[in-house]
């Protein structure tokens, strides 16, 4: 579990923060 969040936060820095936020909510939301 603490894998995938490292591997999320690894986004180029110059991604969107509101996509970055986008994508670790549809990631734990996946999860369940």
């Amino acid at each position: 579990l603490v894998t995938e969040d490292q591997d999320l936060l690894k986004f180029p820095e110059s991604i969107n923060v509101d996509r970055l936020l986008e994508e670790l909510i549809n990631h734990k939301e996946n999860r369940n």
